[in-house]
């Protein structure tokens, strides 16, 4: 058995094997290969999803996909692996020149020309004083008007020249300007170069830049990507396909401009269209029991009786939640070590204990101690005690009603809901007398738990 389940390895040339594509998301990716390919535009799109959902794996399918499929080439850059750089520009840009130097042969002119404007470009973007040509491009993203020449949007590249060079001697502010309209010069050159050595390196189709796991990078360089990616990489040819969570960036741009900014349209602005990959299947089984059913067999739990039942309470558990994929794969290995450990007697416990473990560490801490209201467990496990017969089935009912027994949740003498009902007659039984020695035995068990995430 393994207690920590090995990542999903997803190679250049697997595309949407069925072995890996087990939520059957091939058709998204067909049409997305679509809409890339036709499309005479750059185009930027986002996949939306929640962090951990899949993103990832599918966008490392779908690259297979473009080249097996339809002979389309494609850089994956991870924007998280490479936050640590200052500046996005320059994470990107080795990126594009890893690529086209394994395309094109050291002798081609174009590559030589590329590499000498990308430096310019480089050197003009990291200039300290060209806050200006950066702002120059962005500003009407931020202020959501069109940079036509009228007078109100002059005004506003006025008033941001001004602020920068306000505290600036007259022959730094001549430097600054210069340096300014150079700048502009030279990213444009960048951007003509680029598009010939596309158009070079494939002619008849685009090329594809995917950027994976940016909503896991910091604001500053999650909102800054952004901005690089629309002005100075978008040419036509060039498209790009983001994995994001939408309401995560638009916190970032809040962060990053203030909260008074309409990051919803700011966003609008950089973005041209946005997908998000369904979770749940034309068969209707959810993506939580696929997913954990596929992290049993990658575990190789084989037929441990013990860890099947536990993975069977998990699996209901899962769906009620709509738990996440990577709070699922967290929440599995606590589990796993909990069979091997020999604590596994009460999966109907063990369970949510180890959901409540990792998502709310808090509140398992007080857990242990006693020190917890029936509001909080019905919180952290999604259930509405006022209707939970209509909200959740059999599974759930059972594992909340010993959840809340095992830590002496007291029971209202005069029900007046459902749940009051059946909990006080679960509390009364003749059942739970005799587990009484055990729920106790467990109980200490249990209180180890924490040391074990």
């Amino acid at each position: 058995m393994k207690y920590f389940v090995p990542e999903v390895e997803v190679s250049i040339n697997d595309g949407f094997k069925p072995e890996l594509d087990i939520f059957e998301r091939k058709s998204i990716g067909v049409s997305l290969a679509r809409l890339v390919e036709q499309s005479d535009q750059s185009l930027v799109i986002s996949l939306d999803n929640n962090w951990g959902e899949g993103k990832s794996t599918f966008l490392k399918m779908w690259q297979g996909y473009l080249k097996k499929g339809h002979d389309i080439n494609s850089i994956y850059f991870d924007a998280f692996a490479n936050d640590h750089i200052d500046d996005p520009f320059s994470a990107l840009l080795g990126e594009l020149y890893s690529f086209i130097s394994e395309k094109l042969p050291e002798s081609s002119p174009s590559k030589q020309e590329f590499k000498e404007k990308a430096k310019k470009a480089g050197v003009a973007i990291l200039k300290g004083g060209l806050k200006v040509a950066v702002r120059y491009f962005t500003m009407n993203t931020f202020d959501g008007t069109s940079l036509d020449g009228n007078n109100q949007d002059s005004n506003k590249i006025d008033k941001a020249v001004a602020d920068e060079i306000v505290n600036l001697s007259e022959s730094t502010v001549q430097n600054y300007l210069n340096n300014y309209s150079k700048a502009k010069t030279e990213i444009e050159d960048f951007k003509t170069i680029l598009e010939n050595v596309v158009k070079e390196i494939s002619p008849n189709q685009p090329l594809v830049f995917i950027v994976d796991e940016l909503d896991r990078c910091k604001p500053s360089y999650s909102v800054e990507l952004l901005e690089k990616l629309k002005h100075v990489f978008s040419v036509p040819g060039v498209h790009f396909v983001l994995s994001v969570n939408r309401k995560q960036l638009e916190a970032s741009v809040k962060g990053i401009y203030g909260s008074e900014i309409d990051a919803c349209l700011y966003i609008q602005k950089f973005i041209h269209l946005s997908l998000s990959l369904p979770m749940t299947t034309e068969y209707s089984s959810s993506h939580q029991r696929k997913y954990i059913s596929n992290l049993a067999e990658r575990s190789e739990i084989g037929n441990d009786r013990e860890a099947q039942n536990v993975i069977g309470a998990f699996i209901n558990l899962a769906e009620h939640m709509k738990l996440s994929f990577r709070d699922c794969e967290k929440i599995f290995s606590v589990l796993m070590i909990q069979v091997a450990s020999g604590s596994s007697g009460l999966a109907m416990v063990m369970t949510p204990l180890a959901v409540i473990q990792v998502l709310n560490p808090e509140l398992f801490k007080r857990i242990c101690s006693d020190d917890i209201e029936l509001i909080e467990i019905e919180n952290i496990l999604a259930v509405n005690v006022d209707k939970y017969q209509n909200d959740i089935n059999e599974w759930v009912s059972q594992m909340y009603l010993r959840f809340c027994y095992l830590f002496s949740v007291s029971a209202n003498e005069q029900p007046s809901t459902d749940f009051e009902r059946d909990y006080l007659n679960f509390t009364q039984s003749e059942y739970q007398n005799h587990l009484e020695y055990s729920y106790n035995r467990a109980r200490i068990e249990l209180t180890s738990f924490n040391v074990m995430s």
